[in-house]
């Protein structure tokens, strides 16, 4: 619907490609090493939460605009 062509406009959703397991494991593994409480644990899922209902919205918007 959108027209793009390849990763146009799109690659920030993958913008690290075949390394993105092997980062993602790193960037948990150091999470899992800091020392947090369940407040500071609350709030950063709290956020992440919000960040991705924001980018789902953005997206639909963005798809009623192209349709």
């Amino acid at each position: 619907v959108y027209d793009l062509q390849n990763s146009d406009g799109t690659q920030f959703l993958d913008p690290y490609g075949e390394r993105q397991p092997q980062l993602w494991a790193k960037f948990k593994a150091d999470m899992d090493q800091l020392d947090l409480t369940d407040a500071e644990r609350d709030a950063i899922v709290a956020a992440a939460k919000t960040t991705f209902e924001q980018l789902s919205q953005l997206d639909d918007q963005l798809y009623a605009a192209a349709v």
